[in-house]
């Protein structure tokens, strides 16, 4: 992220994009209004965004968890909730496995 020249890369399933955010764009985080600085590095974020001349400009940027871009439609949407039940099932998997093997003696 370049916060000096307001642009924010971003790992969409399609690829990485680069998008330029204005001074003015609003930011929030969990519904209260940020800065940019406040954006980390791997936040889950949801952008309404134009393309104006070849740049992707930001309108509004969301961050928060599993967010997906509006933009890219409600079936990556679907998908993207989906995988995340997959991986929070199989993390409860793997830690129930763990919790109920008792310890081998040797």
């Amino acid at each position: 992220m370049d916060t000096l020249g307001r642009e924010i890369a971003v790992l969409l399933p399609i690829g990485l994009k680069v998008f330029y955010v204005p001074p003015d764009c609003p930011i929030f985080l969990r519904g209260e209004r940020i800065k940019l600085r406040i954006v980390q590095a791997q936040d889950a974020v949801r952008i309404t965004f134009e393309k104006s001349r070849g740049v992707f400009v930001v309108k509004l940027l969301e961050i928060g968890p599993l967010l997906v871009a509006p933009a890219l439609g409600d079936e990556l949407a679907s998908i993207a909730q989906s995988f995340a039940r997959r991986g929070r099932k199989l993390a409860e998997d793997a830690t129930e496995g763990i919790a109920d093997t008792p310890p081998k003696n040797s």
